[in-house]
């Protein structure tokens, strides 16, 4: 283990060696090469052609009289270039000797010298940029690179990114705005105990009422309706408490299929894994019983409570007689029958708290009459009543879900459908059809929950 680890080490340190030799002779060979080509294009350019023969011609006149007897030195010719051409024969000491050969020799020295300089410099430019070149490309190939989806970004990055893009909305949570128009996608807020979720509500809350809009608040503790509630202006449903109206269920039943919708929210079965006869069986008993009572002018809540949980089975089967819930109620499946009014009975506990009133609430007619533009619904219970309550409160909000998709589509209005804790609640029939269809009619769902898995 020990050898292993100093050989992997010394491999990669010594292959880190081998790598920085071949760019600092890669990068030595490209300054080398652009200043060897800066030397060349100066001298070219600032050096005339003759000027370079009449140097060769010196140099070669020296090279002969060294190379000649000193007895014998004005004896040596050599071959000149005049300025016009020409060529003709000099001797080499005038050569030697000419003060205007001498003075374009010491020119091309000063232009040798001056391309020298430069020549170095685009060396030294060269290897300066190369070296920042490949530092920069090192380094931005360290970094991860964003391919596709979503990504982290901090809050004032997203801040400016909104706002410099016009999409920023006048909602926002913790001073970062939401996406502009698009609270119709709805929100859920996720997250433990204590981390934070009641104070984002109480964040958002404050916005949403100061923009004007209309809200269904859903409060199973009591916090919301103490910090939010206006007594002379909103409104409170919660049948134990005295500030609350009374809700009239015949007024949310105007057509044939609203009476389905309302049996549905109050019983709405506990998925596939449970046996839904007893679900149907207890919708069509309650459906039937609303009509029926509807029709004998006798809407009482508590009447139609008391009818479907304590009547005795001869009056129970009485009243069915003749209608689809008769197969229901007969003599022959009494057995069949207790245990349905007994599976009724979990669900209408709260009816027996309803009371009766010439000017019931409706929540159909809440919602399509805007009157008032800023009201809020409370849909209240404290702790104690919540195991009471939480069937009523339950169908109330799929009502009033299912009452919105009724209305006309408008893209303009903004209704809000607020819950702090949704798995407290139990299954809402029309929430799922409402995550998808409500954005047409301005509804906007804020929800709360601690973790995905609540909601299965």
């Amino acid at each position: 283990m020990l050898f292993r680890s100093m050989t992997r080490g010394g491999q990669i340190n010594l292959h880190n060696l081998r790598m920085l030799r071949q760019v600092v002779m890669t990068g030595f060979s490209i300054s080398l090469f652009v200043g060897f080509i800066t030397f060349g294009s100066v001298v070219y350019s600032k050096t005339p052609r003759y000027a370079y023969h009449q140097v060769f011609q010196y140099w070669k006149a020296e090279c002969l009289l060294l190379l000649t007897p000193a007895s014998r030195e004005h004896k040596v010719t050599v071959q000149f270039l005049g300025p016009n051409g020409i060529l003709y024969k000099r001797f080499a000491q005038n050569i030697v000797n000419d003060p205007i050969i001498a003075q374009n020799r010491r020119g091309l020295a000063r232009v040798l010298y001056h391309s020298l300089n430069k020549g170095l410099m685009g060396v030294g430019v060269t290897s300066m940029l190369l070296l920042l070149f490949w530092m920069m490309r090192g380094l931005f190939m360290r970094q991860h690179h964003h391919r596709r989806g979503s990504s982290l970004i901090s809050p004032n990055i997203l801040r400016r990114r909104l706002w410099w893009r016009r999409k920023a909305s006048d909602l926002k949570l913790d001073r970062v705005p939401l996406l502009k128009g698009k609270e119709t996608a709805h929100m859920l807020i996720t997250g433990t105990t204590g981390s934070g979720k009641t104070n984002a509500f109480h964040t958002l809350l404050p916005q949403i009422r100061k923009r004007g809009d209309r809200a269904i608040v859903v409060d199973l503790t009591g916090d919301l309706v103490s910090k939010y509630y206006r007594e002379d202006y909103d409104i409170l449903v919660n049948p134990l408490d005295a500030r609350s109206l009374h809700w009239d269920l015949w007024k949310d039943c105007t057509a044939l299929s609203h009476y389905d919708a309302l049996s549905e929210s109050i019983i709405p079965g506990k998925g596939t894994s449970h046996d839904p006869f007893w679900d149907e069986a207890s919708r069509t008993l309650f459906r039937i019983a609303v009509q029926k009572l509807e029709e004998q002018n006798l809407k009482d809540p508590y009447l139609l409570y008391d009818l479907l949980t304590s009547s005795d089975m001869k009056t129970f089967q009485t009243f069915f007689d003749g209608t689809e819930a008769s197969s229901y109620t007969t003599k022959d499946g009494e057995k069949t029958t207790l245990s349905v009014r007994a599976h009724l009975a979990t669900h209408l506990s709260a009816f027996k708290y309803l009371h009766q009133s010439e000017e019931g609430f409706s929540l159909r007619d809440w919602i399509n009459n805007p009157f008032y533009k800023d009201q809020w619904l409370f849909l209240s219970a404290l702790p104690d009543q919540r195991k009471t309550l939480r069937p009523l409160i339950s169908a109330w909000l799929d009502l009033s879900i299912n009452a919105l998709m009724s209305t006309t589509p408008e893209s303009h209005r903004r209704l809000w459908f607020v819950m702090d804790e949704l798995p407290a609640l139990q299954r809402l029939p029309s929430l799922k059809t409402g995550l998808a269809e409500l954005r047409k009619y301005g509804g906007c769902i804020l929800a709360g929950l601690q973790s995905i898995p609540q909601l299965e």
